[in-house]
Parts: C-alpha cells; structure tokens; sequence
C-alpha cells in the first residue's frame, strides 16, 4: 500500500497544486467517485478516498480500525471520524456491505458451501455469518441461494435468474 503522504505529496517534495483530481484517478475510470470527491478538501479526500480502496481490497481479511491507524498513520478515532465525513457510513459498516454483497453473489452465482462462502469473504465464525446475511437481506444464506439461483431454463446458455 502507499502511503498516504504519497499521495498528498508526489516524490518530488512538492505540495500536489492542480486544482483537478489525480489524473491517476480520472485514467482509471472512476469518473463517479472522482465527481464525488471534487467538492472535498484535496488532502482530506485523497486520504477518504485511501482508506475506502484498503477497504475494498481487504474487506475478506480480519481488518480492524487499529490496522487502518497502523497503515495510515493517524489515530483509529480520526480515521473512522473521516471516513464517515465523506462516505456517510463507518469503516466497519463498509466493510460489511462488502462482505454481504459479494456473499450474496457468491451464494446466487457458484455451488460454493455456505462454509466456504463465509469464509471466503472474511467472516470466521458462522453464527456471525448467519445473522449478519440475515439482518441484511432478510433471508439465510441458503434461503437467499434457493430464491435467487441463477440457471440456464431455456437451453441456450444465456443464464436467468429465477
């Protein structure tokens, strides 16, 4: 991972001064989020905008807001404080919207174990796991699979959702 002075200063020492976004940003199509984060502080965004990509990245691993302090180099309180500032939403719920998510796909799109799906996107502990996917969509996770399988009725290898 970079660090985020890194990114708040390029290795030449001096101050990032472009009053657009980092063209790295713009060149690898994150058109929506660079629109989000235009009408934030530069170094304030770009430090938010760090800590979602860890997140996304990392979201099957055991990761706490001590690790984020560890990575970044700010104290836990002043990141999860930010984070919620520019995302609306805590670290730790962000994370758990990651998991779900990709639990949920994992659950409709493969014939993975429900063991091996929560493990395979960072819950270590089933019980966990079964509530969370319950509180979150309404359903266990094998109900969710049995609702929302995806097949292929018609025979023509386009796949449907039932």
């Amino acid at each position: 991972a970079i660090p985020v002075w890194r990114l708040l200063r390029p290795a030449g020492g001096a101050a990032v001064s472009s009053p657009g976004l980092p063209s790295e940003m713009i060149a690898s199509g994150q058109a929506a989020q660079a629109r989000f984060l235009v009408a934030l502080p530069r170094s304030s965004a770009i430090l938010a905008k760090s800590i979602l990509d860890y997140l996304n990245l990392h979201y099957g691993e055991d990761t706490k807001i001590n690790q984020l302090s560890e990575e970044f180099h700010f104290t836990a309180d002043y990141l999860s404080k930010l984070f919620k500032k520019h995302f609306t939403i805590s670290p730790k719920e962000h994370i758990q919207q990651l998991r779900t998510n990709r639990a949920m796909e994992l659950l409709v799109m493969t014939d993975m174990p429900v063991s091996q799906v929560a493990e395979a996107v960072g819950f270590r502990d089933m019980s966990v796991f079964f509530r969370t996917m319950k509180d979150r969509t309404g359903m266990s996770p094998r109900a969710l699979r049995t609702s929302f399988k995806y097949t292929d009725a018609s025979g023509d290898g386009n796949d449907t959702l039932q």
